[in-house]
């Protein structure tokens, strides 16, 4: 009897071994930001033999649209319920039968999120209900506002990750239960790389119009209260600039529009609209300097060796370490921007990495937290 009895008792761990063996990392993305971000890190995965799968939505969909890790909502999950990139960062779209799909289609040991959007924001809420960890990635190189979507992962992850130590002390006096890490921001050395590597030419040809030689600003597109000022207060100086080639990189999540209806207040301004194909680090290769209105763009075109200016006639009170270091400038008038454009800017010699307190070889980092966790969760004992 002692003998059957041990037997069942090992046949059981055995069956929850396995169980939890099946079960992987499972990343769940929405935006641009965070799913760049997270691009090297899991190559850094693959490399290391950890299975992972993705929960691609929204934008980030049509990134990762050749992923092998993915899982579609409808097809593999069979949620039927539309994630809109448009209007999905600030609704809780799911039901809870769909949540209760998605939980038994990622199957995660733990679940590793980004924090732009409400549709992120009600996932991580159901799996920690259900039990299962979940970190939250703040991509962005700039605090964490207090009353935004990104502050209230704060009190839903289990982990809250930032890219630098600043931005994590920042966050630590806002209301919290998660442990909050400095880990890095991958994308940056992803620009820096890019543009030891990728052949500048190349970028050129794949551009209508572009003409070599020629002092070039990149403008890079968002979204948001004061983005509309910011491109016409943009156009404005360009106008008076004819001898600069104007470059406009829209952001993914928005497309165009916007951007070329106000062109129409500006008849002879032609600026040259970037590919999707090409995207604006491509773009940013070949431009001499980036302007942007709050754009996370500007920080990792400055790590990557080239100037940037921030331009916010509404005066948001978006700020970023470059800007409080006095190493970027945040202005407000047209007036403003074409004095700076006139000036030769140039990147301070100092190491931005230390100036920002940002972690070096984030991707690594952040596969070998993953990594550790996992081997966590799947080792528990199950009593």
């Amino acid at each position: 009897m002692l003998k059957f009895i041990l037997i069942i008792l090992l046949l059981n761990l055995t069956s929850f071994a396995s169980a939890k063996d099946l079960e992987k990392t499972s990343f769940v993305l929405f935006d641009a930001g965070e799913t760049l971000s997270f691009l090297p890190v899991m190559q850094e995965l693959r490399q290391r033999g950890t299975p992972f799968n993705v929960l691609a939505l929204a934008t980030s969909k049509t990134i990762m649209k050749d992923c092998a890790e993915c899982l579609d909502l409808s097809k593999d999950c069979g949620v039927k319920t539309e994630v809109d990139s448009k209007i999905s960062h600030t609704i809780e779209p799911f039901t809870s039968d769909d949540l209760s799909l998605i939980l038994a289609c990622l199957n995660p040991s733990h679940v590793v999120t980004g924090a732009p959007s409400k549709t992120q924001l009600q996932l991580a809420q159901s799996f920690k209900r259900a039990g299962i960890p979940v970190i939250a990635y703040f991509d962005a190189l700039s605090p964490v506002l207090p009353g935004s979507i990104g502050s209230q992962f704060l009190l839903t992850a289990n982990e809250f990750w930032v890219p630098s130590t600043k931005i994590a002390d920042a966050a630590t006096l806002l209301p919290h239960t998660a442990l909050i890490r400095a880990t890095g921001q991958p994308t940056l050395e992803t620009w820096k790389n890019a543009f030891q590597t990728v052949s500048k030419q190349d970028v050129r040809d794949s551009i209508l119009g572009f003409k070599p030689g020629v002092k070039t600003v990149l403008f890079a597109g968002g979204y948001g209260t004061g983005y509309k000022e910011s491109v016409v207060a943009f156009y404005k100086s360009m106008v008076l600039m004819p001898d600069i080639q104007v470059l406009i990189s829209t952001h993914p999540r928005m497309g165009d529009a916007l951007e070329k209806e106000l062109l129409a207040d500006f008849p002879g301004f032609a600026p040259i609209f970037i590919p999707a194909s090409v995207g604006t680090m491509k773009a940013m290769m070949i431009s001499d300097i980036l302007v942007s209105q709050n754009s996370t763009v500007g920080i990792q075109t400055y790590f990557a060796g080239r100037p940037s200016i921030y331009l916010d006639p509404l005066k948001t009170g978006y700020t970023n370490f470059l800007i409080e270091s006095g190493l970027s400038p945040m202005l407000e008038t047209t007036e403003e921007l074409l004095l700076a454009l006139r000036k030769n800017r140039s990147v301070s010699n100092s190491d931005p990495y230390i100036e920002g307190g940002i972690p070096v070889n984030s991707a690594p980092l952040m596969a070998e937290l993953i990594s550790n966790l996992r081997a966590d969760e799947t080792g528990k004992n199950p009593n």
